[in-house]
């Protein structure tokens, strides 16, 4: 295989970029400061492996709305999204393309029914399958 090969995509910037498209009113973010006005979702990569073609980034995702109910409808439509995100392409900030050519849930979100103010994060854990992205020519 060739060494000169495009790097793979950053997968939190890809899940951060497909969710913002779909949630346009949701904060999505890889960090918080101090202070976390919901309806935020955060996305972070926390492992992974690839076989030189394919990139299999483990995501984590935290749903944080309101109130525990609106936190597990937004996890609800988190893993909706991911899981239809079947040969999606996003574009990146650097003008590449990282097309998602599948998802799987790892660990589903807990959705729990009651109203809880202090347990408002619902997290899901989900591997994506993503292509080498295509660089602009």
């Amino acid at each position: 295989m060739p060494f000169d090969l495009p790097k793979f995509a950053d997968a939190e910037e890809v899940l951060r970029e497909l969710l913002q498209a779909r949630y346009p009113g949701v904060a999505v973010v890889s960090a918080t400061g101090q202070t976390i006005t919901p309806p935020t979702i955060i996305v972070r990569r926390i492992g992974g492996e690839n076989d030189g073609i394919t990139d299999f980034p483990l995501m984590l995702t935290s749903c944080i709305g309101d109130s525990r109910p609106a936190s597990n409808l937004l996890a609800a439509q988190v893993q909706a999204t991911i899981l239809n995100a079947i040969n999606d392409s996003v574009v990146l900030g650097d003008g590449s393309t990282a097309l998602i050519d599948g998802s799987i849930v790892r660990v589903a979100d807990h959705p729990e029914t009651y109203d809880n103010p202090d347990l408002r994060v619902v997290t899901g854990t989900y591997e994506l399958r993503l292509r080498r992205p295509k660089v602009p020519a």
